[in-house]
């Protein structure tokens, strides 16, 4: 991938992914991931500069065996920030029952 300036910025970023990767879907599912990670793959994979020439709806990332449709790359973006939002709530009610917290008074 290349990088792309806009006004002395630069908009894309070169990313590093896991070897193996196939699909949307496996980053949001991969491991050793960071959120921060997964997100910079997904932002390049949908980005302009991995469109296939005269097919938009397609987007070949650089180390991908073959392109995949944005939306599916869309639909992978949304569920990470579904789990970003769900995290803190289910770890508040996991946090509250039986989880060792030494949080709350012990009787």
């Amino acid at each position: 991938m290349r990088n792309l300036p806009l006004h002395d910025r630069v908009v894309v970023q070169s990313v590093s992914i896991p070897a193996g990767l196939r699909f949307p879907h496996e980053v949001v599912n991969h491991p050793d991931l960071t959120a921060e990670e997964q997100r910079a793959i997904l932002a390049a994979w949908a980005s302009d500069a991995s469109a296939v020439p005269d097919l938009p709806t397609l987007r070949h990332l650089s180390g991908t065996p073959f392109p995949v449709t944005f939306a599916a790359i869309q639909e992978a973006r949304e569920r990470l920030d579904r789990d970003a939002l769900s995290a803190p709530f289910i770890g508040a009610i996991m946090g509250g029952r039986n989880s060792g917290s030494s949080s709350g008074p012990r009787h």
